[in-house]
């Protein structure tokens, strides 16, 4: 019969609009699970969520609604802020970052460092004329590099190449380094020549006007360039003090090279293309019948 072939069905569920919209946050508080379906269903996700949002941020004491399953449109302030922190690092939010605190550095020792002075560079210039020659000669030499402090500062560090980080150390000061050319410079001597006293007088005037100025631009280039006095600090990684000694011999060695090859290179461009060889008329106003000499 009909009557048997109907089906059961439950009992419609009742809107409670006004309620929920009036519903303090101490009452949504005391809402089981069922009557928050109710809610969803009447008012629907957005509308309970809205009102558990406003509930979470007025008064101590009440809970939230948000889980991290809750799109981020739906979250109050409070967690959305909360989520960002805790989102790592690339992705825009703001983070919390853990600044860290600078090592001191431990102090171990080295020994002192003796550099023995570079061995001295002998090279001579010169420039020709008829039966005369002007020469210079530079001596390149340094003192011996002076280091500061000595033994240098040397502290515990990591990264040595040869020793590993055991034994690895930092190295830090300054040598010190005084560098001198010590031209000299060598005229004919008109003596041993055999001149006239006329002749002699035009020898003088070659040897005062021209030789000798060329001979001190040849100083003048070996001082300009490699003398002087120096200092090159120095912070070098090493494995012991017979590191040090030979890393910082090396940086000395290198910078006495540079110096001398520079100075020696303008010096030699004085003398290119035949800038350095002179002409000069030995019998320039000499009278004829004092001969070709005494």
């Amino acid at each position: 019969m009909l009557a048997h072939e109907q089906v059961s069905s439950p009992a419609p569920l009742e809107r409670a609009p006004a309620q929920t919209a009036s519903a303090s946050p101490l009452s949504l508080a005391r809402l089981n699970p069922a009557a928050v379906l109710l809610l969803q269903r009447s008012a629907g996700n957005a509308a309970v969520a809205g009102l558990l949002r406003r509930q979470h941020g007025e008064g101590a004491g009440h809970a939230c609604a948000c889980d991290d399953g809750t799109a981020e449109e739906e979250i109050c302030e409070s967690c959305r802020h909360e989520r960002r922190l805790r989102e790592p690092a690339g992705h825009g939010s703001l983070q919390r970052q853990e600044v860290p605190e600078e090592e001191e550095e431990e102090e171990v020792s080295l020994g002192p460092v003796s550099i023995p002075a570079a061995e001295p560079v002998e090279v001579t210039v010169f420039a020709p004329g008829p039966k005369l020659k002007g020469e210079t000669t530079a001596n390149y030499t340094s003192d011996t590099p002076t280091i500061v402090p000595n033994p240098p500062k040397a502290t515990k560090a990591k990264g040595c190449p040869d020793c590993g980080d055991k034994s690895c150390i930092r190295a830090r000061g300054t040598y010190v380094v005084t560098y001198a050319s010590n031209p000299t410079v060598t005229l004919p001597d008109l003596d041993g020549y055999g001149f006239t006293d006329c002749q002699r007088k035009n020898a003088e005037k070659f040897v005062k006007n021209v030789l000798s100025p060329h001979e001190q631009e040849h100083v003048k280039a070996f001082k300009t360039h490699f003398d002087g006095t120096k200092k090159t600090p120095f912070d070098l990684k090493v494995c012991s003090t017979e590191d040090a000694t030979a890393k910082i011999k090396a940086m000395y060695l290198a910078d006495f090279e540079a110096r001398r090859s520079k100075a020696q290179a303008v010096s030699d461009a004085l003398d290119e293309g035949g800038k350095n060889e002179f002409t000069w008329d030995m019998d320039e106003g000499c009278k004829k019948e004092e001969g070709e000499g005494k």
